[in-house]
């Protein structure tokens, strides 16, 4: 079972890598925004800067989860896995804050976009504090029973009228 050190450990990793998806994300729209009413007039500067920076969250999160596959932090499954769920955290993200943008306006993506992977983020670590705390009461039960069926079979070896470990006669 991990130490409190570990999990407090872990927890401060992932947070990490939220903040990286979430500046990224950002920066996303912070380009858009930029696109609209900074460079009007220009065609071809905005299509290839909105491209490409559409595409930075995403190769942002394969940058990070590779290096720690490579670095040896995380197994290559796992780092495939995590690679996946941020990315499609950030495509729902990424969705979320367009629609906030055609329907509010440009400025309204960026906090809708965070918003939705907070809101994202907050939901998986419910989930997961929810299943630690289920598995740590179906263990205490089993310690429970345990306790008992070992206490019924000690009371079951004594002979009547032989005093037991706690002092008590039978």
């Amino acid at each position: 079972m991990k130490t409190y050190e570990e999990i407090v450990r872990g927890y401060r990793r992932r947070r990490k890598d939220t903040v990286v998806d979430t500046v990224a994300t950002g920066i996303s729209y912070v380009d858009n925004i930029a696109a609209d009413y900074v460079l009007p007039g220009t065609e071809t500067l905005p299509a290839v800067v909105s491209a490409s920076l559409n595409a930075l969250p995403f190769a942002v999160i394969a940058v990070v989860e590779g290096t720690k596959v490579l670095l040896g932090r995380k197994p290559a499954r796992t780092g495939t896995k995590d690679a996946v769920r941020r990315m499609v955290k950030t495509g729902v993200a990424l969705g979320i804050g367009s629609a906030a943008a055609g329907l509010v306006g440009p400025w309204a993506a960026a906090p809708a976009a965070v918003g939705m992977r907070y809101a994202l983020d907050r939901k998986k670590s419910r989930y997961l504090g929810n299943l630690r705390v289920r598995s740590r009461i179906a263990r205490l039960q089993e310690m429970r029973r345990h306790m008992e069926r070992e206490t019924v079979r000690e009371e079951e070896e004594t002979e009547p009228g032989a005093v037991r470990v706690d002092g008590t006669v039978r």
